[in-house]
């Protein structure tokens, strides 16, 4: 939400974007410090550091090529049009970005009931319905999030941007293609 007011309803484009993501970023460290501090005490143990960096390190390429993905389509666009089509397309993406937020939050909240169907006998039968569930909630929250998305725009992008609500269904897809099945 921050990244949209920045990019279109206060027209700063790309600076918006990038100032909407050390605002949130910002914000957020905040929060969490603050909450961390009532429950924990800073200290370093070595060895949990060293289990930590032995599991993570492994992750950093994974999510430097995420990182390239993510932005590879506005570095793509950027070689072929002007910048103002750039700001149209990463307005959409925001839209498309809720979409695949609201999709890994409810991966996340499905991941223990898929679990605990898939071991079981006869499991197969009432896993599929979670997964007919799960696949109606994705598709409810991705149409609200289309529906959504045209109205938003009007209102706090201004009128150059207005362009953008023709990506988000398409963008959306892109980002869950379960979405597309969870909609049917």
């Amino acid at each position: 939400l921050v990244g949209f007011l920045g990019v279109a309803a206060f027209g700063l484009g790309l600076l918006g974007q990038v100032a909407a993501q050390v605002v949130a970023n910002g914000l957020f460290a905040v929060v969490a410090v603050a909450l961390l501090a009532t429950y924990a005490r800073p200290r370093l143990d070595r060895a949990v550091a060293r289990k930590l960096l032995v599991y993570g390190l492994p992750l950093v390429p994974f999510f430097i090529f995420s990182w390239l993905y993510e932005g590879a389509g506005r570095f793509v666009l950027e070689g072929y049009t002007d910048l103002s089509r750039v700001g149209i397309f990463a307005l959409a993406a925001q839209f498309a970005g809720l979409v695949a937020l609201a999709g890994g939050a409810l991966d996340n909240v499905m991941l223990p009931h898929f679990l605990e169907h898939a071991g079981k006998p006869g499991g197969g039968r009432q896993l599929g319905s979670v997964i007919l569930k799960y696949l109606t909630w994705l598709g409810v929250l991705g149409l609200g999030v289309l529906v959504a998305a045209s109205p938003a725009i009007h209102v706090f992008a201004t009128e150059r941007y207005y362009e953008a609500e023709q990506y988000v269904a398409i963008l959306a897809a892109g980002a869950r293609p379960d979405l597309v099945h969870g909609a049917v």
